[in-house]
Parts: C-alpha cells; structure tokens; sequence
C-alpha cells in the first residue's frame, strides 16, 4: 500500500510539472500572437524570420504505474492497462477480465479437488469390493431339471396332438397351449361337417 502511495505522488508531481510546462507554452503562444501583424488578405510586406528558435518542450514520460488486483499486477501506462499480454482502455476492463480469469482459476482448483475426492472414493470402494470379490465360489453343480419324457401323442375328435418340447404339434401346425390345438380341430371339423 505504501509502495502504491509513492507511485501515486510521482504521478501527481508529474502532473504539476506538466501544468507549468503548459503555462509557459500558453504564455509564450500570446506573446508571440501579438508580434505577429494582422494581415486581412495578402500583404505585399515580407515577414521577418525568427532570428532565435525557440525550444521546444521535451514530451512528458508518463510513469509506469502498478496496480495490484486479486493477486494480479495492471501495469497503467498511457492511458492503457495490461494484464499480462492484454491490453484494455479501461481500468475496469482489466479487472474483469482479472474476474473472469480468477473464477476459472477457482473453478479449476474446485475440479482438482473434486477429482482427486473422487479418485480417493473410488479407491476406498475398491478396498471394500475386491475382497467381496475375491470370496471363492462354492462348487456345487448346478441344480438341473429333471427330464421328463414327453408323453404319447393325444388324439382328439379323431385327431392326434403330438407334444414336442413347450409346443403342441397338429397336423404339422404348432401352438403354445393344447387348448389352441384343439380349438384348431374344432373348427376343422365344423368346416368339414358344413361342407357334408
């Protein structure tokens, strides 16, 4: 704060030192506008040369001011403010753009931090489950049904159904349940007994 006091009174002075710089300049441009003849269109008379040439002031070198912000350093410099390689008009440009930067910085550093709590998780869920797995299997044969065999054909209104694994088998036709097979027949023989 106090190295920001003394840049901050160089600034002043230079400032000062340019006021009188501007008052002599102002001083001198009157006195040479009264020397100088009034002329309302062209003259015939030819002007007198300057015999002395008068200095001309030196250009003020604005100091290089440093203004810290969050942990960031603006460098004011002619009227423009850097933040490492960007350069904005305003001061409040740059301490947005400082904002922003700081805020994904943050927003970093919280993903860090989640990953490796993650990370942390993830491996103290593994300590808990590879011993789980590693818990031998028993060996005992899987339970198998037992076989039935599959019975005879069944014969119905003169028809057979033949049963082959889940299905009911008629005339070469399979369904699901013995009930469609001999709904099947049923209807067979309606049509049949129609056409007699």
């Amino acid at each position: 704060m106090l190295k920001i006091a003394r840049d901050q009174l160089d600034v002043s002075k230079q400032s000062l030192k340019q006021g009188d710089i501007f008052q002599k300049n102002y001083a001198s441009l009157n006195a040479e506008a009264a020397s100088t003849p009034k002329n309302n269109g062209y003259a015939n008379a030819t002007l007198k040369p300057d015999t002395a040439a008068k200095p001309k002031p030196e250009p003020v070198k604005q100091i290089e001011q440093k203004i810290t912000y969050k942990g960031y350093t603006i460098l004011a410099k002619d009227d423009k403010f850097r933040v490492n390689k960007a350069v904005f008009a305003k001061i409040e440009f740059a301490k947005e753009h400082i904002d922003q930067h700081h805020l994904n910085e943050e927003n970093k550093a919280k993903v860090a931090t989640l990953s490796a709590t993650q990370a942390q998780q993830s491996k103290s869920v593994k300590q808990i489950v590879e011993p789980i797995a590693k818990v031998p299997e028993s060996k005992t044969p899987p339970v198998q049904k037992p076989q039935t065999p599959e019975p005879g054909p069944t014969q119905y209104k003169g028809k057979s159904i033949k049963r082959k694994g889940d299905k009911y088998v008629c005339n070469g036709i399979p369904f699901k349940t013995m009930d469609a097979a001999k709904n099947y027949i049923d209807c067979l023989t309606s049509a049949l007994v129609g056409q007699n």
